[in-house]
Parts: structure tokens; C-alpha cells; sequence
């Protein structure tokens, strides 16, 4: 197992392709934004985009995989088996009906049958790659087999390339069951995102009480066709900047994990290597309580981490991984911004943030609890107010004497 066929890298070496998650991006519900969209992927150095059947408005499936071959870029679909009947709501709101609806059937013929029909779908698409949430969680090891030994064979009758992604409430959700199963299925190929394992095991891996993860890491590393480069840690599986200078752990011990999955492929003889970081929307990404305000930019980290991405392969024997130039200045701001905030030179906003936050409290409870008071008016007004009582002061000062 291992990425389909693509070019091949200099001089025989595994070439990383890097590929944009288009998940969080408001233009996919207009087509009338796609070609924008596009071009700003590829204007960044990216080689491709990864998107879900679902999140493409129905009956457009053609279009955008047109539009995207228009624009240069290679396309990685994605699949949730018998999940997702339509668009999951962009709501904020809706967040736990979309979770609902991610997985709705525990029916292993179910599960196969939505397989089938979405492979072909993206085959009609030609999508060069398809990246599968499948099964269920609670199944049985033996059913669990059973159903990606089946995956594996309806993917070969479609004639086209599929990875079973390690995500939570799916069949690899753990790392100790997806050893299992890949020893019991010859042909499973993996995508690893391993932030899902690091949330759900609620550790970052490698300490002396996991003795067995670098075996299970070399296990998972030698049949990965797709990385999704997201930074877990053990209380979510996406930190909130993976530039900041407080989960540097957590993203150096995620780099290294992707290092060996690298060095397994260069070994194994594999052409390319796709590469996704999957920084997403609310629901993964942290949110201001009462406000539904974003913490941070999903675009920027993505860009980011495929910069720290590329970095690290460069120094891995046997691979090209070029460093577009417009990724290297969002890596290099990025890298100022923490570098200044060590130094103590910026408090990255929170100061102005918390004193947004007293300003916008102390207005509501003048104006009363339920009144609609942004921190940016709640600052000018109490600055107004504060220079008008300066002002009281200054003159009756000056009246005194």
C-alpha cells in the first residue's frame, strides 16, 4: 500500500505533496468563489486540495473538480460512509447535530454500500485519491476486518486509490486496533492524522508507559498514503496555534512522528507523499464563549504548518520538498510573532482582548445585561468617557485656583 502514482521527484527521490483542506472555507458554498478560492491555494505553493462529497453543494461535484483541475491543482476526495445524508450546516449552533449526523449507522452493509456508490462518484470526479472515514467504532475486531477487507476490494472494482483515515468514531480510532487490523488486512492503506489518537488517549505518545508506540508508529508509517499534518493534544485534537510558543511539544513531537512516516516511505520506495495539515472551523477550532468568534485564522495555520512541514522534510535524506515563497513569509511572521511574545515585546492581543471584555461589561451594566455591546465600541466609549472626566478634572482644577 502506499500514494497512487504521480510524478516522479528529482532525481528518484519521494516528493511531498502538499494539499489544502478547503474544510472551513465559506467560499465552497458558492461556486461563483470557487475560481478566487483556487487561485489562492495555488498562489500559496500548494499542489492540490482535499474536500468531502459533502461539503460540496449538490449536483456541483463535476463542476468543482473541473474548476480545480482548471486552476492546477490535483483533488483528494473525502468519504463518510453512511454518514452525512447532506451539507452539514455551517452554524455554529448546529455543531451537535452535525456530530449526529456524522456517523448514522452501525449496519456494516450499509457502511458498504454508501462506500460503493461515493467511489464511484469520485471516480466520475477523477479524483486522484480518496480519503475514507468508514465503519463504525464499536464494531467487533472480526467485523471490523471483514469491512476493510470488503473496502479494499470494492475499491479495486471502482479502479481507484482509497486510505482509511485514523479519526475517532471510526474503525481506527485508537492506535492498538489499528495495529490489529492492519496485521489482518493486507491491503489497508492509512491516512494518518494522529491528533485523533492524541485526544483520544489523552496523551502525546512516547513516554516510558508507551513502549509499544514506536512499533505501532513504524506500523502505521510503512502503509500511510496521507498525512493530516493537525497538531493534537490531550484535551483536543487541534491545538489553538501551532505556532505558539505553549504547545511547541506537542508540535515537536508531532513533527517527528511525521519524520518517521517520511523515512518509512523514502524506504519503501513510494514516488510522493501527500501531506495535509488540517487546522478546522469551529468545532475543532477554539471559540469565545457567548460570541461564536473564531480563535485565530484556520487559513494561516494551515499555511504555517505545511511551511514547518516542508522544513523538516528537507532535512530527511531521499525526499524534495520545496518551500514556496509565499508559505516561507507566513512561516516567518508566524515564527516573529512567538519570538516577540518570548521576549515579552506583544501580548498577542490578549491585553487589548481583556480589556475589551471589562469595557464591554462594564457598558452592559449600565445599559443593562442584554444589550448588544462589541469590545471594539465598548473600548472608544469608555476612552470617551474616561478623557471627558479628565477634562472635568483638568477645569475645575483650574477654576480652583
Amino acid at each position: 500500500p502506499g500514494p497512487p502514482p504521480g510524478p516522479q521527484g528529482l532525481a528518484g527521490a519521494m516528493r511531498i505533496v502538499l494539499i489544502k483542506t478547503v474544510w472551513g472555507s465559506p467560499e465552497m458554498g458558492s461556486p461563483a468563489q470557487w475560481d478566487g478560492l483556487l487561485r489562492r491555494i495555488k498562489a500559496e505553493g500548494f499542489d492540490g486540495v482535499e474536500a468531502a462529497l459533502c461539503g460540496i453543494p449538490e449536483g456541483a461535484e463535476l463542476k468543482f473538480a473541473d474548476r480545480v483541475r482548471a486552476a492546477g491543482l490535483r483533488l483528494i476526495a473525502q468519504v463518510h460512509t453512511a454518514g452525512y445524508t447532506g451539507r452539514p450546516s455551517a452554524d455554529p449552533l448546529a455543531m451537535g447535530t452535525n456530530n449526529q449526523a456524522y456517523v448514522g449507522s452501525q449496519d456494516i452493509e450499509e457502511h458498504l454500500l454508501h462506500l460503493e456508490s461515493s467511489l464511484w462518484r469520485c471516480r466520475d470526479m477523477k479524483a486522484e485519491h480518496v480519503n475514507v472515514h468508514g465503519g463504525h467504532d464499536s464494531w467487533p475486531l472480526e467485523k471490523a476486518v471483514e469491512y476493510l477487507s470488503r473496502a479494499v476490494g470494492i475499491a479495486e472494482k471502482a479502479g481507484i486509490s482509497i486510505s482509511h483515515e485514523t479519526h475517532r468514531r471510526r474503525l481506527m480510532w485508537n492506535p492498538w486496533q489499528t495495529r490489529s487490523l492492519a496485521a489482518a488486512v493486507p491491503g489497508l492503506c492509512i491516512t494518518a492524522d494522529l491528533s485523533h489518537w492524541v485526544c483520544a488517549c489523552e496523551r502525546v505518545f512516547g513516554s516510558d508507559s508507551d513502549a509499544e508506540w514506536p512499533v505501532i508508529l513504524e506500523a502505521v508509517a510503512g502503509r500511510t498514503a496521507l498525512v493530516h499534518a493537525r497538531v493534537g493534544y490531550s484535551e483536543g485534537p487541534q491545538v489553538p496555534h501551532p505556532a505558539a510558543p505553549e504547545v511547541a511539544f506537542e508540535v515537536k513531537e508531532h513533527l517527528s512522528w511525521w519524520r518517521t512516516i517520511v523515512r518509512a516511505r523514502v524506504a519503501a520506495g513510494a514516488e510522493e507523499l501527500f501531506v495535509e495539515p488540517e487546522f478546522g472551523p469551529p468545532g475543532y477550532q477554539r471559540c469565545t464563549p457567548f460570541r461564536l468568534a473564531a480563535e485565530g485564522d484556520i487559513w494561516e495555520m494551515n499555511t504555517y504548518m505545511a511551511a514547518r512541514v516542508v522544513r523538516m522534510c528537507q532535512g530527511v535524506p531521499g525526499v524534495v520538498a520545496e518551500m514556496p515563497a509565499a508559505m516561507e513569509a507566513v512561516l516567518r511572521r508566524c515564527d516573529a510573532r512567538a519570538a516577540a511574545f518570548m521576549r515579552g515585546d506583544e501580548a498577542d492581543g490578549s491585553v487589548s482582548a481583556a480589556a475589551g471584555g471589562v469595557c464591554a461589561a462594564t457598558l452592559r451594566m449600565v445599559l443593562g445585561r442584554d444589550a448588544e455591546v462589541s469590545e471594539a465600541f465598548a473600548i472608544g466609549a469608555v476612552a470617551a468617557a474616561a478623557c471627558c472626566a479628565a477634562a472635568w478634572l483638568v477645569c475645575g482644577s483650574a477654576r480652583g485656583t
